[in-house]
């Protein structure tokens, strides 16, 4: 496989993670259970891409991608003080709303950037930007 798979597929690695990370940051404050199951839904969902990322990574001889410390950090921090400032449902789905809008546009940048990744590869980041514009259309209702 060439550089251009292992490079997309450590962004959906990284992706991957802070996508669960900030999951788990908000799930305990979401109140409506209708917005808790389409939260563990979609975490489910990306931990399954996650074990197939993985697969083909360790496969190709290259570890996972944490999300960058830095960018998690600073998610974290705006998730607590908005939810400490206003916790509600709507909060909790404009936080994850954001991060998925993130996650779409580096995701879909990523496959620009790295034509030549394997359509195995290139199969997951579709998977992942699925999955975050399915989650924003299942709770937009809460906004």
């Amino acid at each position: 496989m060439n550089d251009d798979t292992v490079r997309l597929l450590l962004e959906c690695s990284s992706g991957i993670h802070m996508a669960v990370s900030s999951i788990d940051d908000v799930q305990g404050s979401a109140a409506d259970a209708q917005l808790r199951r389409a939260l563990e839904m979609s975490k489910q969902h990306h931990k399954r891409l996650g074990g197939r990322t993985k697969m083909l990574l360790d496969r190709l001889g290259s570890p996972v991608k944490d999300a960058d410390s830095l960018a998690r950090s600073m998610s974290w921090m705006k998730t607590n003080w908005k939810l400490m400032m206003k916790p509600s449902d709507a909060t909790v789905a404009d936080l994850i709303t954001d991060g998925c809008a993130m996650g779409i546009k580096s995701l879909s940048r990523y496959c620009n950037q790295y034509p030549a990744a394997s359509a195995e590869a290139r199969s997951i980041a579709r998977e992942l930007i699925d999955s975050e514009e399915q989650l924003t259309h299942e709770i937009r209702r809460f906004l």
